[in-house]
């Protein structure tokens, strides 16, 4: 057996494990390999480092694409260890020479028998990765006490994380009542409905998958863009068998025309299809294998339900569901014309990961951006609240007597030059892969392109991992707050009694000798600017509020 040490030479510098919270695509850094046999039917095995500890679990593997099945790697997940006997964390039996790496994940895996160049140490075998479930946190109660410890993609979780154990910063530094408050309203469940959301094209069906041909046992779910299963001898994902299993599509259709369509669906071993009447199957050939056809008369733009169930024996598999219509030409159906079914699902889930040294402040402020979210430090301790929880009860009123005269004035804003086209970078942790999305997640304004004369973009958004209807939500948040505003934000000088307002503040602007009245606006910043003559004064930046969808819980 040849040992290569690929990390040997390499300036540590270069060496950085990765802060990773949620759920993630991760190649990490190939430390080590291993030769077994004679070419070409060697085995080669790899260390791989993943990140700072502790992970949860491996949700599949693959090396060039060709899947590493889990009898063939073994998930250290980064626990602190004992030492070299610890049959989590301690020596590995196949790098043998190695120390136990306490607190850094990372991963043994074989590859297949010729698999990988011979010579690792002239041909390092790159191309290892997986999907993982990452940091393993606490959770508090209103006190502060630690009451779990699991893992989450809870963006309040992953801040008193980064807070706590990794920033070092002491509990007592965090309102754990308001905290408490912001995590249940970012974890509540609402209604993932693609079909409620404003311009928005189709991207798939919802897709579960079953080992069991009538549906026995649950594996996992996905959003599938097209349903199309090329003939394959493999199964249709990861941890589902390769004979006897089940599938069930479900969500709505958009018809292009009104017109009758017909329905294909061609298919190995049994398959139903409903469109609009869930009661009733258009096709139903549970028990037979071949493509197959019906009829129904569909309505331009209009959403019907549809639902799709297809169970595979042994042999190869082939599942294909096309539509025709006398303008529409016979193809698979396009995902644009096809919505997942609406689940009930957190408000708010966050996927980051700092792949380089990051200052606490900016990895905080990181994940509050992906929530819609902010901090307030009121008498020493860090609050932290959801934008879309802002209610009217407690406004602050600025009025004539809480703004100093001539402080404040009013900048209309230049719609001609305004950015009308907005993108998010993402991708989505509802695809089987972690893929990007099949089409952008983008906003545009029409109405500010008409003005400008031209679509004004820039740099996409990072939104790291999300299901595209949080990413929509989130850019449209962020759109809504750039945008949704007759002036450029507003800065004025506030009177002793202004003190207690914050930045991430609600407030009435309502100030007589400017013509404003009653402006519901939001503090972006509150500065104290003390001087001899003014000790007590205050600056604050303001813009208007903007009208937030807030989407209610289930």
């Amino acid at each position: 057996m040849t040992i290569v040490n690929h990390l040997q030479g390499l300036d540590a510098q270069r060496i950085y494990h990765a802060v990773a919270y949620g759920k993630h695509l991760v190649t990490g850094n190939l430390a080590k390999s291993s030769v077994a046999g004679s070419d070409p039917t060697h085995v080669i095995t790899l260390q791989q480092m993943l990140g700072r500890g502790e992970w949860n679990a491996c949700k599949g593997l693959w090396f060039k694409g060709l899947e590493v099945k889990s009898d063939k790697y073994i998930f250290h997940p980064g626990t602190f260890s004992s030492g070299m006997s610890d049959p989590v964390q301690g020596q590995s039996a196949v790098f043998d020479t190695d120390v136990p790496h306490s607190l850094l994940a990372w991963i043994e895996a074989e590859l297949a028998t010729g698999v990988g160049d011979f010579d690792t140490k002239t041909s390092p075998p790159v191309g290892l990765s997986g999907i993982f479930e990452t940091m393993v946190i606490d959770d508090h109660d209103s006190d502060g006490d630690v009451t779990d410890n699991s893992y989450s993609a809870s963006p309040a979780r992953e801040t008193a994380d980064l807070i706590i154990r990794l920033g070092n910063r002491p509990g007592s530094r965090i309102d754990w009542s308001a905290w408490c408050d912001w995590r249940d309203f970012l974890g509540e469940n609402i209604a993932h409905d693609y079909t409620a959301l404003t311009d928005f094209d189709g991207i798939g069906l919802l897709t579960s998958l079953y080992n069991g041909t009538a549906f026995d046992t649950f594996v996992s779910k996905r959003v599938d863009p097209v349903i199309e299963f090329v003939t394959s001898s493999g199964s249709p994902g990861v941890g589902v068998d390769v004979d006897n299993f089940s599938v069930r599509f479900e969500g709505k259709i958009k018809a292009l025309f009104t017109e009758t369509y017909t329905f294909y669906i061609g298919h190995t071993h049994g398959a139903k299809v409903w469109v609009d009447d869930l009661g009733t199957p258009l096709i139903d050939q549970w028990s037979s294998t071949g493509t197959h056809s019906a009829t129904i008369a569909l309505t331009a733009g209009q959403l019907y339900d549809i639902k799709i169930e297809w169970k595979h024996t042994t042999g190869n598999a082939d599942l294909k569901f096309e539509w025709q219509s006398t303008s529409q030409t016979r193809e698979v159906i396009n995902h644009r014309c096809l919505y997942p079914k609406s689940e009930d699902r957190p408000r708010y889930e966050t996927h980051p990961f700092f792949s380089a040294p990051t200052r606490l402040d900016d990895a905080v402020k990181t994940i509050l951006s992906l929530c819609n979210s902010v901090v307030q430090e009121v008498n020493g301790k860090l609050r932290f609240f959801c934008l879309e929880q802002l209610g009217t009860d407690d406004r602050y009123h600025f009025d004539n007597d809480a703004v100093k005269d001539g402080s404040l004035t009013l900048k209309p804003r230049d719609l001609r030059t305004m950015r009308n086209s907005w993108k998010a970078h993402l991708r989505d942790v509802d695809s089987q892969y972690l893929e990007e999305p099949i089409d952008p997640v983008l906003i545009e304004r029409p109405d500010l392109i008409e003005l400008a004369g031209r679509t004004i973009d820039g740099e996409a958004i990072e939104l790291f991992n999300c299901n595209i209807h949080q990413g929509y939500r989130t850019l449209d948040n962020i759109v809504r707050r750039n945008v949704d505003s007759k002036w450029q934000p507003i800065t004025f000088t506030g009177m002793p009694e202004t003190f207690p307002v914050l930045a991430g503040d609600r407030t009435l602007l309502d100030v007589e000798f400017r013509d404003l009245t009653n402006i519901d606006t939001l503090v972006l910043e509150s500065n104290d600017s003390p001087s001899e003559s003014t000790a007590d004064e205050r600056t604050f930046t303001v813009q208007e509020w903007p009208d937030f969808t807030v989407y209610d819980a289930v």
